[in-house]
């Protein structure tokens, strides 16, 4: 089988022919060349150890092809100076060595938080990349066009600012050739000619970006004027290959500002009530949580995958917070009098708050989930059937599965409501929250929605009748979710185009079924009358 490799298919098993080919200025898209072997061989799936064989492999051919050999039996280095250069595959030989060891250094950083003195060889292993990829911006400026030995001179600065950054040692020199690398790619991608180079250009500058920023923040607290946690948690998002580095230091700084800001967290505010948080281990689990909720919202609404792993960790977090409180209760001795109550009260009231907590981000993923499944499903129905649709590879999408969902979706929201009304206290007033009145409009408008597609279902199954009554009550549950929300005011106004919607579509359904149910009644009396 072939392999996308980092030189060109053409040159991989020539002889060199120095009369044959001109010695210089050579030329090659080096970023393009680099990202195309990557996605290839295994980074898209942050598999090192895979990028880092077939590199190996890689170099092997090349050693081979150029006669550039170490020895036959007994090893011996081999300096590579310029007048050796005189084909375009002696600078693929550095670049493919820099990809080596590097992809070696992000493998080892995989295992480094369960064997710390990994730490040491992965750093020689960064320090190895750094002089590859020295060698190479130093022999393309000798021997490449000027694009070429750019894009190499930005490639060894990335990489030196990248021993820096482990290093954690000289911030200011790391930020320095970041932004160096990040001036440099700007530069390029406005330059004309490749599409894809320029949008490869484009797309590093940004990987970059979350780099800079961290290197500022830590600039900030070695200057004593306190790095923006909220800046530090914007980072959190990084997602894209080689940023293990970063993705590591994140964690670990993230993970010691929440234990700082949980030592200082007294109180959580909910319904407009500030409840005590005593127990250290739950304001570090409710900060935890809170921080995937603040992710959640800067992630874009089209990567539902990202988006379910964010909320599965936010779950844990929740539960971990309840249990803890659970176990404090366990704990409240029950001869302590007026006190012991007073403590038992609080911690039941903190239980209901984290748990309508968790009601709400749970609610949230369902509708997430009902979005997804009713925008498949009316694109299964626009292509005519699910024919189309499994040719597709997608997994078909019934009526039957958004009634499910939908009926999950009522179970949390009725359990939300009535979490809020009995924590709310004795006073009816007090129980009417915003939270209850939300809930009821939301349950109204599930339940039109739950209807339409029950009426669809039996709709399929032949149930003219069962979806006509169906379709009437989908019509009467939407009017009603209209009125609730348009009594909400500007809470409620985000919803009433999809309830308009709805209540279009149930009535344009009830006239179409009413009119099949008609048309198959006056069959029927005609094939008696014959």
């Amino acid at each position: 089988m072939s392999e996308a490799s980092l030189v060109p298919a053409a040159d991989s098993d020539m002889e060199v022919d120095t009369a044959a080919h001109p010695t210089q200025p050579f030329s090659f898209n080096l970023l393009q060349t680099i990202k195309k072997a990557q996605s290839v061989h295994g980074l898209r799936h942050g598999d090192y150890t895979r990028y880092r064989h077939y590199c190996t492999r890689r170099l092997r051919r090349l050693y081979t092809s150029l006669k550039f050999l170490h020895g036959r039996k007994k090893f011996e280095k081999k300096v590579m100076l310029p007048e050796h250069v005189v084909d375009v595959r002696y600078l693929y030989i550095l670049l493919v060595s820099a990809e080596r060891a590097w992809s070696y250094a992000m493998e080892l950083k995989q295992d480094v938080a369960s064997e710390p003195r990994r730490r040491f060889r992965l750093l020689r292993r960064l320090c190895k990349a750094e002089k590859w990829a020295t060698e190479l911006a130093k022999m393309s400026s000798l021997k490449a066009d000027s694009r070429t030995a750019l894009e190499a001179e930005a490639y060894a600065s990335w990489m030196s600012a990248s021993v820096s950054f482990e290093k954690e040692n000289d911030w200011e020199g790391a930020l320095g050739k970041f932004l160096r690398t990040r001036t440099v790619y700007e530069q390029l991608s406005k330059l004309k000619g490749d599409m894809e180079q320029q949008a490869l250009c484009r797309e590093r500058v940004e990987e970059l970006e979350p780099s800079i920023r961290y290197c500022e923040y830590n600039l900030k607290r070695a200057g004593k004027s306190g790095g923006s946690y909220s800046d530090l948690r914007d980072l959190d998002s990084v997602d894209s290959p080689g940023d293990d580095l970063l993705k590591s230091k994140l964690e670990s700084v993230l993970a010691e500002e929440r234990t700082r800001q949980a030592e200082k967290m007294s109180e959580l505010s909910w319904q407009g009530k500030d409840l005590p948080v005593r127990n250290n281990s739950t304001r570090l689990s409710i900060l935890n949580a809170q921080a995937l909720v603040k992710q959640l919202e800067q992630i874009d609404d089209d990567k539902h995958e990202k988006k379910m792993g964010i909320y599965d960790k936010c779950f844990i977090q929740y539960n971990d917070a309840k249990r803890q409180i659970r176990d404090d209760l366990s704990l409240v001795s029950s001869d302590r009098g007026d006190e012991g109550d007073a403590i038992r009260s609080e911690l039941n009231t903190l239980d209901f708050a984290v748990n309508a907590m968790l009601l709400q981000q749970t609610i949230n993923r369902n509708k997430m989930m009902v979005g997804v499944a009713q925008a498949q499903l009316e694109r299964q129905q626009a292509e005519q059937g699910e024919k189309d649709a499994s040719r597709k590879g997608e997994k078909t999408v019934r009526p039957a599965d958004l009634v499910k969902l939908y009926n999950t979706l009522l179970a949390n929201l009725s359990e939300l409501s009535d979490s809020s009304l009995t924590s709310a206290g004795a006073s009816e007033e007090e129980a009417q929250t915003l939270v209850v009145e939300q809930c009821r409009a939301e349950e109204v408008a599930v339940r039109a929605a739950r209807c339409y597609y029950l009426s669809q279902a039996h709709s399929a199954q032949g149930g003219s009748t069962e979806a006509y009554l169906l379709l009437g009550r989908a019509i009467e549950h939407a009017q009603e979710a209209i009125k609730l929300a348009t009594a909400r005011g500007e809470a409620g106004a985000q919803a009433l185009p999809t309830l308009q919607s709805l209540l279009s579509r149930a009535r344009t359904q009830r006239c179409l079924v009413h009119a099949n149910v008609a048309e198959n009644a006056a069959n029927e009396e005609s094939a008696l009358g014959k």
